[in-house]
């Protein structure tokens, strides 16, 4: 059974490439040929127009931009190793498909496949629609199943339901990764899709540490706080401070924003790979961040996190609905620190034996993915006859 997987892989985000591995590692573990559909679509596909935010935040946000832009100047031989591991990381883990440089070629791809299989990551958030990460073309007759994409969104834009109902509707097997958007899906198509785990998740602690190759253990001695923040709420960064002193313990920065790379008495990782991610949370005393993916290995590795939201509830954009769910059916709730906190209240402590709730979501993921596959491989078969 030949195996195409729609997802995003080439941007140089840690979550983006850690769910890419995961999903193709965990079925090429059962035994299916799947590899990565490799191309990359215009960033120009945002659907959805916003609201300018407040004049004070625009301020800020250009201040954070101009000091990323000086960061690169600054660490560019830093960045510049980055991209490469980031880029070898996929090359050493991944099999891609041929490159994909037109529609013509998306769909003479596809239809060597004996099913598609979407996610997972936020493909379909309704800020960047885009006919790729559906399938979304008549010529392409192959069994599609979603496994576990994100919409990212706590409500979906009315202007967009109709042609978002005509994607979905083209799926055989449909699966999301939040409760929130199971609601969604069924309130568009009338389906109840399975809400399934992110692909991070399906594969063991030891996996990740097979994949990452222990590239820190030699730190293993030297004890830290991990901080790795997607956002630049100076809030969040205060209360990483207070903590760091509280604790007595230095800080350890993965810098992805502008006003990271210029924090005081830290020890940086602007060189940091997917590897290095992995294993900097797996020997870390405890983890401070407002990312999804650092939460979910956190849990993985039974690690002590705080995860502030990442926006404001007032936000029409918010994602913050994938760190509510996942904090929900791993009962760790008590880590989450709201928007605005300048304290670290609490910390959410994984136990080593998951909850029967998540043992049961992690379970039900895995039976889900297998089924759909043989669902869709009887299909093809029929096709075929």
């Amino acid at each position: 059974m030949k195996l195409g997987i729609i997802t995003w892989f080439n941007y140089e985000n840690y979550g983006t490439k850690l769910q890419a591995v995961a999903l193709q590692y965990y079925l090429r573990q059962q035994g299916y040929d799947a590899e990565l559909i490799d191309f990359v679509v215009n960033d120009s596909t945002n659907k959805v127009k916003h609201q300018n935010p407040p004049f004070l935040k625009r301020i800020y946000g250009r201040i954070s931009y101009d000091l990323k832009k000086i960061a690169f100047k600054k660490y560019a031989s830093s960045f510049e190793e980055r991209s490469k591991k980031f880029n070898s990381f996929i090359v050493e883990h991944c099999c891609l498909s041929r490159p994909i440089y037109s529609d013509k070629d998306y769909i003479e791809v596809c239809n060597q496949y004996d099913a598609l299989i979407f996610g997972s990551d936020q493909i379909w958030n309704p800020n960047w629609m885009h006919p790729y990460y559906y399938a979304d073309f008549d010529k392409i007759n192959i069994p599609r199943i979603s496994y576990a994409p994100s919409l990212g969104v706590a409500d979906f834009p009315v202007e967009l339901s109709s042609d978002m109902r005509n994607k979905l509707n083209r799926f055989q097997s449909l699966s999301v990764r939040e409760k929130r958007g199971c609601q969604i899906v069924h309130a568009l198509t009338g389906r109840q899709p399975q809400l399934v785990a992110d692909p991070t998740l399906l594969l063991t602690s030891e996996d990740w540490e097979r994949i990452s190759g222990a590239t820190c253990s030699s730190d293993t001695d030297k004890r830290y706080i991990l901080c790795y923040f997607l956002s630049d709420n100076q809030n969040h960064w205060k209360a990483a401070r207070r903590y760091s002193k509280k604790r007595d313990l230095p800080l350890r920065v993965i810098p992805q924003t502008g006003f990271a790379y210029w924090q005081r008495n830290i020890s940086l990782e602007a060189s940091a790979g997917v590897e290095e991610f992995i294993d900097l949370i797996r020997n870390a005393d405890c983890v401070i961040t407002d990312s999804f993916h650092a939460c979910v290995f956190s849990i993985i590795f039974k690690k002590p996190f705080a995860v502030f939201e990442r926006f404001s509830s007032k936000n029409p954009v918010a994602q913050n609905t994938r760190i509510y769910n996942l904090l929900d059916i791993t009962n760790t709730q008590n880590g989450l620190q709201k928007y605005d906190s300048k304290f670290i209240h609490d910390f959410a402590r994984p136990v080593m034996r998951p909850s029967k709730s998540f043992s049961d979501l992690l379970d039900e993921s895995k039976q889900y993915l297998i089924e759909s596959i043989e669902k869709a491989e009887k299909f093809r078969k029929e096709q075929i006859q």
